[in-house]
Formats: C-alpha cells, sequence, structure tokens
C-alpha cells in the first residue's frame, strides 16, 4: 500500500471538519493492537501480512515481551473514502485525518485510559466474541459514559467461533446476540443510574419550591389576618400554593444502545484483517435479491428470515412453522464460515491453505530437512570486524537524556512554536483568574506529530488536534491547561481515574551518591505517569505509589533506564491496614473495673487538668457513610478553615474529578442529613447516639490521636470518642512562671489524650482492616481447581463462579488480601500453564474478624490448644509484620533460638 508522507497529515490538519480523534479501549487482551496494526497498514506503515503481529504501538521492549500494553500510544492515519450525497449522485472522494490512541486494558494501567479518552471524541470499544463482556470492558464503557464519547463497538476474534469453539452459524448468531444484549444492559444500568439520581434532584426541587411557596402564602395570610383585624374586616381570602416546579421530563434512552441495523456494531477478526458491517453486506445483496439497501439495513439482524422462493423477508410470525435460518446466518454468517471452511478447514482441521503451501515449498524445494535452511542463512551470515587482530572496534554513544512531551489537544485558536501561555493551578477559577496562587507562564519549545514510535516535527498547530509539546518541564505535575489570556479561561485540568494507586514501594539507590539522581528521576516519572505518586515520609524513606504489582514493576524498569539512570534497589510493598474495636461477645476484664467498658480518667504530668473521655464502636452503617464521604469531609474542613476561599460550583467539580470521585460532593445540610438517617438506622444504644450528630467536634483520621493507632501505628476507623469532663486545677503563680507552664500544658494535655484515647481503644477487641482486591478470573474446567488452590492458600474467598452460557470458560469473582497479592498473577499463570489470567481491583478495605492479642484464657481452650495456642493467629502474624518494618517492639518476638546450634566463626 502507498505510504501516506506526514505532508499529507499535516495538510489535513488545517481542515477541522475531516478530523476525527478516536481511542481504541478494551479488556485486556481482546485485540486492540492487532486492530490497531490493521489499520495502520492501510497507510502503508507496516506490512499487512505483519499486521497483528508486528504490534507497531508498542514501542517499550518490555510491552513486546509481555504481550500487553502499558502506555497510551497515539498516531495520525489518513484514510479516504468514496461517499454519495444521494442515492443517484456520483460518488465523492472525502479524507479525512484519524487521529488514533490505543490504549492498555491493564486494570493496573487504567489511568492511562482515562487520559487517552479525556483527549478523544469517540470511542471503539472491542469485546471478545468468546469471552465476552469482562471487568475492564465495564470499566471502558463506563469511562466513554462518564466523558461522553461517541462509542463504536467492535465484535472481535469471530474467527475464534469457527475454530476454537466449533459454532455452527445458528450457534454462533444466538451467540453474538446474547453477547449484545449484555453490552446493552451494561449501558442501560448507567443511564438508569443517572435518571435515578436526576429524579430525586428533581423531587427535591419540587419539594424546596413548594415549602417556599407555603411559607410565603402563610406569611400573607399573618399580614391579611393582621390588616382585618385592625379594619374590623372578617373577609380573608386564601390563595393554595402551587408548585411553580414543571413535570419531570422523561428522556429516550434508544439512542444509547448498540445495534447492528444503527449501523454502530462491528464484527471482525483482527488477526485476519477483515470487518464488516451490516450496511456493507446490504450493498452487496441489494441487486441480487431485488431489495431496497435501507430495508435490508433493518432486516440482516434480528427476527427477521429470507424466503429463498418468493425472495420476500418474513417476519417470525409468518414462518408458518418453516425452519427457515434467520437472514444474518443465511446471508452473513454461512459465507463467511464458507470462506473459512476452503481456507482453514473451519471446525475440521486443516483445509486448503496448508495445501497449497505444501505445494509450494515442494516446488522450491525445501521438502528436506528444514535445518538446512536455516544453517545456510547462519552460514551466508558474517559480523563486520573494525580494526585489527580481531578486536572488534565499538564506538561509545552519548546517552540522549528525556525529554517531558506533553499529550495534548487543541480546543481553539492555532498554536505556534514560541508562544507563551499562562498554565492553570489546579484550583483556578474563572470568577477570580488573579487570585492566588497566581497562574505562570510558559513558553512553547517545540511542537509534534504524534507518529506512534516517531515524532514528526511541526511548526504550528490548528484546533481539534492531537498533538505532542514540549517546554512544560516543572509547570505541570500531571495534567492541566493553558490558556493565552486568563480572562475567560476554562480549568480542563482533572481526569477521573479508574484506580488510585494503593502499592508504596520504598526506594533507595544502590550507590548512596545516586540518590540526587534518583529524586530528580521520581520526580519525572511522577509528571509523566498519570498514576504514579512520589512522597517523601517522616522517616526519610522516598516511597513512590503505584496501582498495582505490573505497574510498579514499569516504574521501577522506567527509573532504573530512563529517568534516574542508575541502580535503584525497592523494598518490601508497603501495603496500608487500618485499626478498629468491636463489641466482641468474649473480652478481657476493663484495666479499670470502677470505670464502664471504654472509658479512662487521664490526668497531665503536672496534675493541673483532668480529663473524662469515653471510646465506643460505630455502628457499621455509620463508618459505611463517612468513608463514602471522605472526600465530602475533606472539602467541608476545607471551607470552614477558608484556605481555599470561596469557589463556585465549577471549580467544585473540577476538585472531585481531581480526586478520582465519580459522585457529587455533599453540601454540610446534606451531610448531616445523611448522617442523621445512619444514625436513626441503628437498632440497640438508641440512647447513646440520640442528638449526636449536633454535637461532634472533629472527624478523623488525620488527628493525633488517631493518626497512628495502638496496634502498629496505622490509622483509626470506626470509633467515636466522647468528651465527657475537663476540670482544670489553677496554680497561684504569676509572670514569666505561669506563663512557661501554660506552655508545658499544651504538650501534657495532647499526650494526656492521645493515651487516654488508646487507652480506651484496647478496652475494647480490636481488630484490623485489610486491603482488599477484587479478582476476577476467567478459567476453563481443566484448570478451575489449581486456580482455587492458589486462592485458597492466600487467603481468597471465592464470592461467585459462574460459566459462560456457549462457553467452557468459568467466571470466578473473589476477594484477596492486597498483602497475599505479591506475586499472585504471575503464580496463576505458572500454574494454570498461562491459561487464566486475574484482574485485580482495589475494593476497599475489610474486618479481619480475629483480635491480634487473643490468648486462649477459658478451660475449654487452655484444654484444646494450650497455653501457647496451637492455631496461627493471623492477625498478629501482619501486626508484627508490621510494627517490625516501622521498627516497634513486637512482644513474644525471640532473637535468638535453639542457641546451641549457633557458633562463633574463626577470625
Amino acid at each position: 500500500m502507498p505510504v501516506v508522507s506526514p505532508e499529507t497529515l499535516v495538510a489535513l490538519q488545517q481542515r477541522p471538519e475531516g478530523i476525527r480523534n478516536i481511542c481504541i479501549l478494551a479488556h485486556v487482551d481482546h485485540g486492540k493492537t492487532s486492530l490497531t496494526d490493521a489499520l495502520i497498514a492501510t497507510n502503508g506503515i507496516i506490512s499487512p501480512k505483519l499486521a497483528g503481529k508486528i504490534r507497531y504501538l508498542d514501542s517499550r521492549p518490555d510491552e513486546q515481551l509481555r504481550g500487553i500494553t502499558m502506555e497510551s500510544s497515539a498516531i495520525s492515519l489518513h484514510f479516504s473514502m468514496l461517499r454519495r450525497s444521494l442515492h443517484d449522485a456520483p460518488p465523492v472522494q472525502e479524507e479525512f485525518l484519524i487521529n488514533l490512541i490505543d490504549s492498555p486494558g491493564h486494570i493496573d494501567f487504567s489511568s492511562e485510559v482515562s487520559t487517552a479518552s479525556r483527549l478523544c471524541d469517540g470511542a471503539v470499544v472491542l469485546v471478545d466474541a468468546v469471552e465476552g463482556v469482562c471487568s475492564q470492558t465495564v470499566t471502558v464503557l463506563r469511562q466513554t459514559w462518564i466523558e461522553h464519547l461517541q462509542p463504536l463497538l467492535v465484535i472481535n476474534k469471530i474467527d475464534r467461533l469457527i475454530t476454537e469453539l466449533k459454532m455452527t452459524p445458528a450457534e454462533a448468531y444466538n451467540h453474538l446476540s446474547k453477547l449484545l444484549e449484555q453490552v446493552n444492559a451494561v449501558v442501560g444500568s448507567f443511564f438508569q443510574g443517572e435518571r435515578m439520581e436526576e429524579d430525586l434532584k428533581w423531587r427535591e426541587r419540587v419539594e424546596e419550591r413548594v415549602t417556599a411557596a407555603a411559607a410565603k402564602e402563610q406569611l400573607r395570610a399573618e399580614k391579611r389576618a393582621a390588616t382585618s383585624d385592625a379594619f374590623g374586616n372578617d373577609d380573608v381570602v386564601t390563595v393554595a400554593a402551587t408548585s411553580t416546579a414543571g413535570e419531570f421530563e422523561e428522556k429516550d434512552d434508544e439512542d444509547i444502545y448498540f445495534a447492528p441495523e444503527k449501523n454502530n456494531v462491528i464484527f471482525a477478526s483482527a488477526v485476519d484483517g477483515w470487518a464488516f458491517t451490516v450496511k456493507q453486506f446490504a450493498a452487496l445483496y441489494e441487486k441480487k435479491l431485488g431489495i431496497k439497501r435501507s430495508v435490508l439495513e433493518k432486516v440482516l439482524w434480528g427476527d427477521f428470515y429470507l424466503d429463498p422462493k418468493t425472495k420476500r423477508v418474513l417476519g417470525q410470525k409468518h414462518l408458518k412453522g418453516r425452519a427457515l435460518k434467520p437472514t444474518f446466518v443465511q446471508l452473513v454468517l454461512d459465507t463467511i464460515w464458507a470462506a473459512y471452511e476452503a481456507t482453514t478447514g473451519g471446525a475440521h482441521g486443516k483445509g486448503k491453505r496448508a495445501e497449497i503451501a505444501k505445494a509450494q515449498s515442494l516446488a522450491n524445494g525445501d521438502a528436506g530437512d528444514p535445518v538446512a535452511g536455516v544453517m545456510n542463512a547462519l552460514g551466508k551470515a558474517s559480523i563486520d570486524q573494525d580494526g585489527t587482530d580481531g578486536e572488534t572496534g565499538v564506538k561509545e554513544q552519548p546517552q540522549d537524556p528525556e525529554h517531558l512531551i506533553g499529550f495534548a489537544r487543541l480546543y481553539s485558536g492555532t498554536l505556534n512554536v514560541g508562544d507563551e501561555l499562562y498554565v492553570l493551578p489546579p484550583k483556578f477559577s474563572p470568577a477570580t483568574p488573579h487570585a492566588d496562587p497566581k497562574p505562570h507562564r510558559t513558553t512553547i519549545t517545540a511542537l509534534y506529530l504524534l507518529m506512534g514510535r516517531g515524532l514528526e516535527p511541526l511548526s504550528s498547530v490548528p484546533a481539534g488536534v492531537v498533538f505532542g509539546v514540549a517546554g512544560l518541564e516543572g509547570h505541570i505535575l500531571k495534567s492541566g491547561t493553558l490558556c493565552s489570556t486568563l480572562e475567560g479561561g476554562v480549568n480542563l485540568a482533572g481526569v477521573s481515574m479508574g484506580s488510585q494507586p494503593i502499592v508504596r514501594v520504598a526506594l533507595e539507590p544502590v550507590n548512596p551518591g545516586d540518590l540526587n539522581k534518583m529524586i530528580g528521576g521520581m520526580r519525572l516519572l511522577e509528571q509523566s505517569d498519570p498514576c504514579a505518586e512520589y512522597e517523601v515520609m517522616e522517616s526519610g524513606e522516598h516511597v513512590i505509589l503505584t496501582a498495582g504489582e505490573l505497574h510498579l514493576e514499569r516504574c521501577l524498569k522506567d527509573l532504573r533506564e530512563r529517568f534516574a539512570r542508575c541502580e535503584i534497589q525497592a523494598g518490601e510493598p508497603i501495603v496500608p491496614y487500618r485499626e478498629t474495636i468491636v463489641n466482641a461477645p468474649e473480652m478481657v476484664a476493663s484495666k479499670d473495673k470502677d470505670l464502664p467498658r471504654g472509658e479512662v480518667i487521664g490526668l497531665t504530668t503536672s496534675k493541673q487538668v483532668t480529663i473524662r473521655l469515653r471510646v465506643r464502636p460505630l455502628p457499621a452503617a455509620v463508618t459505611l457513610f463517612l468513608v463514602k464521604n471522605a472526600a465530602a469531609i475533606k472539602e467541608l474542613y476545607s471551607e470552614k478553615r477558608g484556605r481555599d476561599g470561596e469557589r463556585d460550583g465549577t471549580e467544585r467539580e473540577t476538585l472531585s474529578q481531581a480526586r478520582g470521585v465519580q459522585v457529587p460532593l455533599l453540601s454540610l445540610a446534606d451531610f448531616k442529613i445523611g448522617l442523621s438517617k445512619a444514625f436513626e438506622d441503628i437498632k440497640g444504644d438508641r440512647e447513646v447516639w440520640m442528638d449526636v450528630v449536633d454535637r461532634i467536634a472533629a472527624f478523623g483520621p488525620k488527628r493525633l490521636a488517631t493518626a497512628q493507632g495502638p496496634l502498629c501505628n496505622e490509622p483509626v476507623q470506626g470509633i467515636a470518642v466522647f468528651l465527657e469532663d475537663v476540670s482544670i486545677s489553677t496554680a497561684a503563680e504569676e509572670g514569666s512562671a505561669a506563663r512557661e507552664a501554660l506552655g508545658r500544658l499544651t504538650g501534657e494535655v495532647i499526650k494526656t489524650v492521645r493515651d487516654s484515647v488508646r487507652q480506651g481503644f484496647l478496652d475494647w477487641s480490636p481488630r484490623l482492616l485489610l486491603a482488599m482486591y477484587s479478582c476476577e478470573i476467567q478459567a476453563s474446567t481443566e484448570v478451575l481447581g489449581r486456580v482455587y488452590a492458589v486462592l485458597t492458600r492466600r487467603r481468597g474467598r471465592i464470592l461467585s463462579e459462574s460459566l459462560k452460557e456457549g462457553t467452557p470458560f468459568f467466571t470466578i469473582l473473589s476477594l484477596l488480601p492486597v498483602a497475599e497479592s505479591f506475586g499472585f498473577s504471575d503464580e496463576i499463570r505458572k500454574r494454570t500453564s498461562g491459561a487464566a489470567s486475574p484482574q485485580l481491583i482495589f475494593q476497599g478495605f475489610e474486618m479481619l474478624d480475629e483480635d491480634p492479642f487473643w490468648v486462649p484464657f477459658t478451660e475449654e481452650d487452655l484444654e484444646d490448644l494450650g497455653e501457647l495456642a496451637d492455631k496461627e493467629n493471623v492477625a498478629k502474624r501482619y501486626m508484627d509484620a508490621v510494627r517490625v518494618r516501622k521498627g516497634l517492639f513486637v512482644k513474644g518476638r525471640k532473637l535468638v533460638k535453639d542457641a546451641e546450634k549457633q557458633k562463633t566463626l574463626k577470625r
């Protein structure tokens, strides 16, 4: 195919009506990169024979090695087609510029998907015809819904239905129909959730207006009553309050679903290089059947049947008992099955393609030993040597430094090299464009046309184009908005992330002298990766946060080879935990028997202040409400302190997107109402939580007493601290001595409150909350037992197991602790010989119902387990591991065991 020159692509950029920005989204291994290869081959960049094998946009060596995409890659393609304005009009050639972005499918790189979808107008969603709708398929469909992209469904790997599952055309049609229903059910759930939210807001608005109208009418009635009393007029006219709100408008959901007759569904096999729509087959059969193309497009999919005698299309009720095939089977699938039968043998083994290949090899004389050809090729190969005495001369190449290139889209105007633009900060508001922090200016040093593995320099870029921009180092962290003027500027920054970074790892250079290199590399990595985060702990450790184990491997490889270019060693992954308390049936007696459980009286060191407080476990419903609205609590604190000033609704929405929150933040009034409802649903101890919402002083866990719990210095969750009484005994001191005592007293009160909260916490039965992954695995029946064995060994819990209808594959949903997940994917692949691959999504925290301090104390336990408790305390193992990592004292830990087996080495 002819190679499209960069000059042609640059010329097409000047026609905005012919520009299409498209991203390809799908689950892992559903064929995104293979489909992209087939599209790239049409521009002559790669050979059509290598499409699906070369994986052109997987430019990283580790992407080629693993066979999965890890970074979003963009390429500009030229597309030309003939289009008729009318049915009888001559065809006119139209040219388009397709800015195509290939995105990863693995859950660890879902942030790359979010970035790609933000820059595009349309999305090609791929679904494997065999595996069907998977977890990441739902995620990318939700992403297209949130970003308001125009989706196009591609059902890929149709060839697997023929060669692997050995389906007949009729069975394949039923399978594809159910697959299409599953995809539409997912899209329908998004629409239903949005409509329910709009309905709730509409009802709230109606209630507010009715209440306001009733209050206004009551005020008028009071005024009339006062006037009538004054003038002796007893005739009072009342007007009924009417709602100013109109009726709730129902929206039609017909346009959101995928249907082949709407021309938004493509059936394809990317590896074999073919794809079609119903519209194309309608054009093929139009003259042969004598049926209009518009009619054929509507009846080629669905319960429609073609009568071969009359060549008329019948509905299901007109069959009259005849066994006719659906039109899609008869006119489309039968043709494809016949083509595969003729070439590959379809479901019956080898076909004519193998016979043709064998005949060609015989004609070329290659029927002998296949090793001979390889030996001949090796014999002709030679290594050129530069220099004498067999010494090979190697010229040392200077290392090219890393350059930060922004992945951008221009929405208005024309951008030239050398232009100066304002970089809008994340909290920029159009209402106050000159407020602190003031936006700073940066100069565009270079512009690039993205061509997959290469870059083509540009001098200017028009609106509507996806391009690369240089000159943003140190100005933008992850995403930002560039504007030529501040007045009227709109803040478009903030991408809603599908997964938040959960895996923390401490890094240090092998050579201590390379510390500055490593720090600079980590800052560059944080800028270039949309999900990775870098922070310095209080202990001085340099920690990187990543989305998962595979994401961590990629970040470490980039640090060593690209950004820091020094040897870096990583520590053990730092897994987050939470600490909480429960009211267990069997608990150790309280330390102070005169006080109720959880109540503590604290006295400062100087004995000037006495604090009486009580610690209680929060009800589960209240804890769940607070966890769900953690972002709203942070926002309310920020508004209360006045750090960010007044914000309008646009910035509140931007802030929620930047934090990865997809639900709107609650206002203070709504938050109080929701919290009150959560407390009202409590079944027991209602008198304890009566009117507690109005008495709340602060929320954790960013407090001195709750930031580090007594178990292993992890944040505390799910407790309530009641401050009962504070008594102060003043000392008769004057002058500087009194001021000095007051300064000491502040620190004493903080320490006393913290210690009292910890003591009240330990009065109850403590528990650890484990970070959990939701794990989805697709496996065949042959390896199902091995998958269960690995899950059980790693303390996983099976939630559901379902067989995908029409396939031999089971979908297993389970929960797996993050602490047990490292190496889990590799072990699953090894045990199943690559037949199963898990997808891990962070689900939240779940309580491990085991007391880490439990020891047998009842007669039955002592008799069964003995004083040392033969069974392992898993909660204590997790707690001790965290305490060892943090350098805390571990009770009962033996540094020396079996001393008689140790020996002293001679010098």
